[in-house]
């Protein structure tokens, strides 16, 4: 059935969308969980471009963003306040 889905969405994208929308949802699917920065570079494009892409894709339910919180540990005696 996911095979099915996968395949639906793919004839989709490709009779609706420009290319651009193509060659993103093909990256998205063959590699699985791509960062929008990654896409920007397998794209060519500059962060901003991909990030609408990857806006238009999510608001027309093609792809599921996920987002990860990263937490960065000072290192001891680094302060800001020197």
């Amino acid at each position: 059935m996911e095979e099915l889905v996968r395949e639906l969405a793919g004839r989709v994208i490709r009779m609706f969308y420009e290319p651009k929308y193509v060659v993103a949802f093909d990256f998205i699917q063959r590699l699985g969980c791509l960062n929008d920065e990654e896409l920007a570079e397998k794209l060519h494009c500059q962060l901003k471009e991909a990030q609408r892409i990857i806006a238009v894709l999510r608001d027309n339910r093609l792809v599921r963003v996920e987002s990860r919180s990263i937490t960065v540990q000072a290192k001891p005696g680094n302060t800001l306040d020197q």
